[in-house]
């Protein structure tokens, strides 16, 4: 079986809503539980080695499988234990309170934190809180606030208030805040002092006075373990919210290296606290979670291991792992050094040992990220299936994960592409070395494996999907090096160096980026068959709505992705379009055909359509024989028209004739269909340049226009000629 048969598992909702979710892979809700469900059975062992997505180790454990959870990092292993023990919001608020009611001088703590921050509304003047000062980087001071005020609604961003920049002149000690910071992540042997300093640089001086007055605080108040630990989850959302990572603007924030924004967010630090209460208290419910080596019960839990993969391996008897789920997130050098920090505040200097590498190395290469793959892959069990989820993929990073399987030994099985979420499901099952060492031509596989993919496709894809076909060709012939040692920093330069030649090629056509894509490419020459794939897509769909009424968004995209598996995972947003031109949703969630989508009453349409134009025809002065297809409108010897009649959006086979000058050629289809005829041109240039010819008229119009007594040949000539074209609009024409 081709490595390139595997369905692309679409999950069931977005990643879960938790702590620290702009730092950690965004794999979707559900993923995990479907391949587990086909692949094991309810209290198996499955592996995590990674530890790198809390979420996911929680949805096998729900999912009634006994997880054993690799983590060396300390901050995630305490997420990981804090979402599986839930504690209700009762918990988060009863100790927040108690922080909020302690004294600092003669003032209560939450009173004092909340003047560093206080500030005046420039409407009227009444005390407010605003929820952030506004910076530009490098400036000793902020230009703006964010506020909404209680007495007069005055909201926006605003100037500073003199007294704003007051308040800041006056702050308390915010050297010795920074020393502390220090103090309590260097270890004894001081080497680790100046990365330290270098990474504060990202905390202004109140957020980090603020912060490190808490931290005092959480020493002081010598709280019991459990609650203790919902003040550190608490604090830890602190740790994040202070810095100066958060841009102004907002939006997709996934920060990977330690660069203020040229405008960034100082948020009010009392505010964000009384947020986190909110956010840690929707872990949903408690799972069981238990230390290594104690086992959690065989309905399904948890056993964290708090160090590396490589230690734990080979597992005991105890033990006996049925299969590996894998979170293959790359390294990120922002969350790692943060990391460290972190650990240091919240749990003191021996829980930064584990992380001391992240505060020497700020950059990750190709080269480290293959060793650290491999390191932990070649130490896998071989009998057992390996599952790995890798999310924000680019070339690169796709090839250090195939690269350290093959190396590591593992044979690769699967490999599914969803290019718009640029995140890809790896099946290793096996051990590699089967076929002998490959000794051809690397550049002929890549040739053959680009051109056989797009010719499945037959239309334009991206570099991601094209490198992976590469790739996937590579490892399936064993192409790919098996030894460690034979990879070196110009590896990857050289396979990106054949992709581009091949992609510079005669054979194929490139279409430049534009707004809202990146560059595609496609044959020179495309096929008439197979159809194009997301006109595909769209027959596949509408076929599983009338076996399946009432099916959810995600059975849907399960179906249709069994039938495109590997790199032809079509995109979320093409089912949607498919689902909004043919069905509606139900108040359950289910999708089902609308009534209009009934076979009879389709063929009626059309029906109705082709009379309507051929009594137009003869009312306007035209000749058009009956029967045919397309509908032709002769006229002084000469075809005028031509009129394609449409049930679908499947619209491609239409375009595949040379247009001629004197023919206006009309796309006649039901007014539901033009949204999604849209988007496949939006997808697709080579079908938006096609459609530059044509113009749209949909069954609606149609019989409005024929209902007009009153319709010369002139003023439809007119209206025609001065509509739209739908290749740079996809709308109804502009008279209607």
């Amino acid at each position: 079986m081709s490595v390139l048969a595997q369905p692309y598992l679409p999950g069931h909702a977005s990643p879960p809503e938790v702590p620290l979710a702009h730092f950690l892979p965004p794999i979707p809700a559900g993923i995990g539980a479907v391949w587990l469900e086909q692949n094991t059975r309810p209290g198996d062992w499955v592996l995590d080695p990674f530890g790198a997505s809390p979420a996911l180790a929680l949805e096998a454990a729900r999912a009634g499988r006994r997880v054993l959870v690799a983590c060396n990092n300390p901050v995630l292993a305490f997420m990981l234990e804090m979402l599986a023990a839930a504690p209700p919001l009762e918990a988060y608020q009863s100790v927040l309170v108690e922080v909020a009611t302690s004294r600092r001088g003669a003032e209560r703590l939450e009173r004092q934190i909340l003047g560093l921050y206080q500030s005046r509304c420039a409407a009227c003047g009444v005390a407010v809180q605003p929820a952030a000062f506004i910076w530009r980087k490098d400036e000793d001071q902020p230009f703006a606030r964010q506020y909404c005020c209680p007495a007069c609604g005055d909201e926006g961003e605003r100037p500073v208030d003199p007294d704003d920049l007051t308040t800041l002149l006056q702050l308390g000690s915010a050297p010795l805040a920074r020393a502390r910071a220090v103090d309590r992540v260097v270890l004894e042997d001081g080497n680790l002092q100046r990365s330290v300093e270098e990474s504060l640089q990202i905390y202004r001086p109140r957020p980090l006075y603020v912060l490190f007055t808490l931290l005092n605080k959480m020493d002081a108040l010598n709280l019991p373990p459990d609650r203790l630990r919902c003040l550190q989850a608490l604090l830890l959302s602190l740790c994040d919210q202070a810095t100066s990572l958060w841009p102004q603007a907002g939006g997709r924030y996934r920060p990977r290296q330690l660069n203020t924004p040229a405008v960034s967010l100082e948020k009010n630090l009392w505010l964000a606290l009384e947020q986190a209460v909110q956010q840690w208290s929707k872990a949903g419910t408690p799972t069981p979670l238990v230390r290594y080596p104690d086992q959690p019960p065989e309905s399904g839990g948890i056993c964290l291991y708090p160090g590396r993969a490589r230690s734990l391996l080979p597992l005991p008897s105890e033990f006996p792992v049925r299969a590996v789920l894998a979170p293959l997130a790359r390294t990120n050098p922002a969350f790692w050094t943060l990391s460290a920090l972190w650990s240091g505040w919240l749990f003191g200097r021996e829980a930064v040992a584990p992380l001391k590498g992240a505060l020497e190395r700020q950059r990750y290469d190709w080269i480290w990220n293959l060793q650290a793959m491999h390191y932990v892959l070649s130490a896998l069990p071989p009998t057992v299936p390996v599952f790995g989820i890798a999310t924000e993929c680019s070339p690169g990073s796709l090839h250090s994960l195939l690269a350290a399987g093959q190396a590591a030994g593992l044979k690769l099985a699967g490999l599914a592409l969803s290019e718009n979420d640029r995140s890809a499901q790896i099946l290793w099952q096996g051990t590699a070395g089967s076929l002998p060492a490959y000794e051809g031509d690397t550049a002929g596989l890549c040739v053959q494996a680009i051109e056989s993919a797009l010719a499945e496709r037959n239309e334009p894809a991206g570099q991601l999907t094209l490198f992976s076909a590469c790739l996937a060709s590579l490892a399936a012939s064993e192409a790919l090096p098996r030894d460690l040692t034979q990879y070196t920093a110009e590896t990857p330069v050289r396979l990106q160096q054949c992709v581009d030649s091949v992609l510079a090629g005669d054979r194929l056509v490139r279409y430049a980026k534009a707004a809202g894509r990146d560059p595609l490419w496609e044959l020179a020459e495309p096929a008439a068959e197979p159809l194009p794939l997301s006109d595909r897509v769209e027959m596949e769909t509408v076929r599983f709505l009338h076996r399946n009424p009432g099916a959810a968004l995600h059975e849907i995209q399960y179906a249709i992705n069994r039938s495109f598996p590997g790199l032809l995972t079509p995109p979320r947003e093409l089912i949607l379009a498919v689902l909004d031109a043919y069905a509606e949703q139900r108040e359950d969630g289910g999708w089902t055909l609308t009534p209009a989508e009934n076979p009879e009453s389709r063929r009626r349409d059309l029906q109705a359509a082709a009379e309507a134009l051929l009594e137009l025809a003869e009312r306007l002065g035209y000749t058009a024989p009956a029967g045919e297809q397309p509908v032709i409108w002769n006229g002084d010897g000469l075809v005028l028209y031509s009129f394609a009649v449409l049930a679908s959006a499947v619209v491609s086979p239409r375009l595949q004739a040379k247009p001629s000058a004197e023919t206006l050629q009309v796309l006649v289809l039901p007014e539901c269909r033009l949204p999604l005829v849209s988007f496949k041109r939006r997808s697709n240039p080579r079908l938006s340049r096609q459609l530059q010819f044509w113009r749209l008229l949909t069954f609606e119009r149609l019989q409005q226009l024929h209902a007009r007594p009153d319709l010369s040949a002139g003023e439809w000539a007119r209206l025609l000629d001065s509509s739209p074209a739908p290749g740079s609009q996809m709308t109804q024409m502009s008279m209607f």
